[in-house]
């Protein structure tokens, strides 16, 4: 996984915790709301108020809002693959319980207060545009609210009630800017840390690269040796180790020079990258001896391969040596979860190898 596929998983961790923080947030509002219902009930003076109709005015109606938002908000997450929309969905959902609030409870002064919610969250969700935008809406919402809120409860005056918004609006103003301000540090923070671990993950990426050949490295052999064995071990299955030497190499280097040795090498590895299976990598262990690690393949399925590539390497013609073939001795060996590790492996793959060399190379041989 890299730096950006962890960051997105890191996010997608977070929406999922905020989205469930909100359960808490509607629950304890719905208590409140309840125990507001049971005080008007109980201890109110007006016995001819209508308790179904409060009920469900002050009650039932904003609980089912709330929670309904917060299920929606999961749907998206679960099922959404647009980035921005689950960020929307995170944000829109806390906006739909600040409207709710602010249409129901509109007699606390704190009420018009509550819409800087969904801008504080936007902003810990690394996303400035959402924060503009969320910040614009959360004032077009709080000014509606304002306007509604004598539907739902006509305690305040007018003017009691626009000056709540004014407070609200300001309030909002300046959580606004400060989130805004948030943001382009985090912006700048992310870049550094951003350019600072692609940095590192090239530097983790050539340590594992031959610098030519652009194969992975000896080192990354045995490393990726070692995953196979374990692969084997816990699959069940087997594990083919192919390891594959140049024939007459110094002579090529000798006779037209290191630098035509070079494309060789190159030409080789590039016929041995186009060839490998998807299950397998390709290696340059050293010198001009090459390697394959192919989790899953029989050394007879591995065998037909080699010799594909060992015919198609025959058949390559290089400009500098026209009259010249280039052919390559292959050694094969099947792991089957015996305990081994991958030193041991290499050398019966390696042994494979010098039996192909002596019995006239340009030839595979599968290990016993």
């Amino acid at each position: 996984m890299n730096a950006q596929e962890e960051y997105l998983q890191l996010k997608s961790n977070w929406r999922r915790r905020i989205v469930a923080s909100y359960y808490v947030v509607a629950g304890i509002i719905s208590v409140a709301e309840i125990a507001m219902f049971l005080f008007m009930v109980i201890l109110s003076e007006a016995q001819d108020m209508d308790t179904s109709y409060v009920g469900i005015k002050y009650v039932l109606f904003p609980v089912c809002i709330n929670f309904l938002s917060i299920w929606l908000a999961q749907t998206i997450l679960k099922k959404c693959h647009s980035e921005a929309a689950k960020d929307w969905a995170v944000v829109g959902s806390l906006m739909v319980i600040c409207v709710v609030v602010g249409l129901v409870h509109s007699s606390f002064l704190i009420a018009p207060a509550a819409f800087v919610a969904p801008v504080i969250v936007s902003c810990i969700l690394d996303n400035k545009q959402i924060t503009k935008l969320s910040s614009i809406c959360c004032a077009c919402l709080l000014l509606l609210t304002v306007w509604l809120s004598p539907v739902f409860d006509d305690v305040n005056t007018d003017v009691s009630r626009w000056q709540n918004a004014l407070a609200g609006l300001v309030i909002l103003l300046v959580v606004s800017d400060i989130c805004l301000s948030l943001c382009d540090y985090t912006e700048d923070k992310n870049d550094i840390i951003y350019h600072t671990s692609l940095s590192q993950e090239r530097m983790h990426a050539a340590l594992k690269m031959d610098s030519m050949t652009r194969l992975f490295n000896h080192s990354e052999f045995y490393h990726c040796m070692d995953e196979s064995i374990l692969w084997s071990q816990s699959h069940h299955r087997q594990v083919s180790v192919a390891v594959i030497d140049v024939d007459f190499f110094k002579s090529v280097n000798d006779t037209y020079g290191h630098e035509n040795g070079d494309t060789v090498l190159i030409r080789l590895a590039e016929i041995l990258k186009d060839n490998c299976p998807k299950e397998g990598k390709a290696f340059r262990y050293g010198g001009e001896e090459f390697g394959l690690i192919i989790n899953g393949y029989t050394k007879e399925q591995t065998y037909e391969l080699m010799e594909s590539i060992r015919n198609q390497i025959y058949q390559e013609r290089f400009s500098f040596m026209p009259e010249r073939h280039l052919s390559i001795s292959t050694g094969i060996y099947e792991y089957q979860g015996d305990d081994m590790d991958g030193e041991e492996i290499f050398k019966k793959a390696d042994l494979a190898m010098y039996e192909a060399k002596q019995n006239g190379r340009n030839r595979t041989v599968c290990s016993a």
